[in-house]
């Protein structure tokens, strides 16, 4: 399957206003930074701060064995999250290697998106996805994903109109600015934190009316940068806060470090052996590690416990 080319909708204005710009892909780029990276990531420790996330992949996935593809897919138990809930976990490769982490989102009956950070993992997931009764539509692009990371960031949403918001690692639908949105309550900053899912033609609007909504409040636009800003200048200073890293360039460390493995890094536990339509699983399943090198998670959603040590 072919990656979405959709440019993210925020990019032309960022260009016009010479906001510098990184690349990222094909016809991706995100704002590097808003003026000063420093100050941006401190607005986000103090008040709240507003980035563009729309490089983000989503797949949709629909289908009866879509639960089914979702259990050879990647590393969570899933068949206990609820509609309306989500997981932080990690695809896989053929071999049990991790491929990248990734969000699942249960939209409802048979009905779930998945969320990366490359929009070239739908070559992945189509491939998987062969094996099952499931569709898969690439929605990337057609959404654009904000994200407003920060204490102050939910008194903002809510005197920008939104209803009531989701608890970590739920989303709801509400109306922000009048504006139809998915907001998840999820980020990699280690604040308070919401990803935002609206129309791109929205989008534009919506950017602009939270950043003079919160300037008062101290919100501040950011850069990617802003994720490499401390005082030591260390890369992935605001997601080491929180547990979790920057995927690419974490998973590339461990897999460096010989941590290719889920377990072996770290962060997740195997999979339920669930829906493997009779064949020889030749992923990362719980007959192929030691049992004792891993915590296995009462709970279907949230973060992956670390696992125990031997």
């Amino acid at each position: 399957m072919q990656a979405s080319l959709l440019e993210p909708p925020l990019t032309a204005t960022f260009r016009a206003r010479g906001v510098p710009l990184d690349p990222f892909g094909p016809r991706l780029f995100v704002p590097r930074h808003f003026g000063d990276p420093l100050a941006e990531q401190r607005a986000t420790r103090t008040s709240a701060g507003l980035y563009d996330f729309s490089f983000m992949a989503c797949f949709e996935a629909r289908g009866p064995e879509a639960l089914s593809f979702l259990q050879r897919l990647q590393t969570r138990d899933l068949e206990g999250l609820a509609p309306g809930r989500l997981a932080y976990t990690l695809l896989l490769r053929e071999d049990g290697s991790v491929f990248i982490d990734a969000t699942v989102w249960r939209i409802g009956e048979a009905h779930y998106w998945i969320v990366t950070g490359r929009r070239s993992d739908i070559d992945h997931v189509g491939r998987v996805a062969a094996d099952f009764d499931v569709q898969i539509q690439d929605r990337s692009g057609r959404d654009a994903v904000i994200a407003l990371q920060g204490p102050a960031c939910a008194a903002l949403l809510r005197q920008c109109g939104a209803g009531p918001l989701p608890d970590y690692f739920g989303f709801v639908e509400t109306c922000v600015l009048g504006k139809l949105c998915r907001v998840a309550r999820i980020g990699y900053t280690g604040e308070l934190g919401y990803e935002i899912f609206v129309d791109g033609a929205a989008t534009k609007a919506l950017w602009e009316g939270l950043v003079d909504a919160g300037r008062s409040a101290g919100l501040a636009e950011c850069g990617f940068a802003a994720a490499d800003a401390s005082a030591g200048g260390g890369r992935d200073s605001s997601s080491f806060h929180s547990g979790a890293g920057a995927s690419r360039h974490s998973l590339r460390s461990s897999a460096s470090a010989g941590c290719s493995r889920p377990v072996s890094a770290t962060w997740a536990r195997p999979p339920s052996p669930v829906a493997r339509r009779g064949k020889d699983w030749q992923g990362f399943c719980p007959s192929r590690v030691s049992r004792r090198r891993c915590w296995l998670s009462t709970r279907p959603w949230g973060r992956p416990r670390p696992a125990a040590p031997c």
